[in-house]
Parts: structure tokens; sequence; C-alpha cells
């Protein structure tokens, strides 16, 4: 299975659009942290209204594989 994969697999019980407070469960971070992630558009969100923000599933998904992607390549040229 890849990454994707098994991300798609923990995820599945969650709908195509995901609230703020379900990010942050995902993510085992708090709500005020994940709110920051999206303000900062780190994660791709919609905002609804003037507080409510929503994230695609499958944003959340790909922000997840580069960011490890990114940790790796960070590790790898400290490394050397």
């Amino acid at each position: 299975m890849t990454g994707k994969e098994i991300l798609e697999e923990e995820f599945k019980d969650y709908g195509a659009m995901l609230k703020s407070e379900e990010v942050a469960t995902l993510l085992s971070i708090s709500r005020c942290h994940a709110y920051r992630l999206l303000e900062r558009g780190e994660i791709p969100s919609i905002k609804i209204g003037q507080r409510n923000m929503r994230v695609l599933k499958e944003d959340l998904i790909n922000y997840l594989i580069t960011s490890r992607e990114n940790s790796i390549k960070n590790s790898n040229s400290q490394a050397l």
C-alpha cells in the first residue's frame, strides 16, 4: 500500500469536507494549532462565514504526504 492509500483508509470514516476540529483530531494537534495551519494556508481550506473553515479530505492527505516527503529530504540533506 502507498502512503496515500494508507491515509485514505485511515480517514475513510470522515466525509469529503473536514471541519477544523476534525483536522485537529486526525493530526493529533490542538484545534488552535490546526486553525493556525489553515489561516496561514499551509493546509488549503475554504472559509465559510466569519469563523468556520472546511478542508477537503484530499487536501489534508496531500498535505501529509508533502510534509513527509519534505521531512525526508531535510533529513537526508542534513546527513550529508
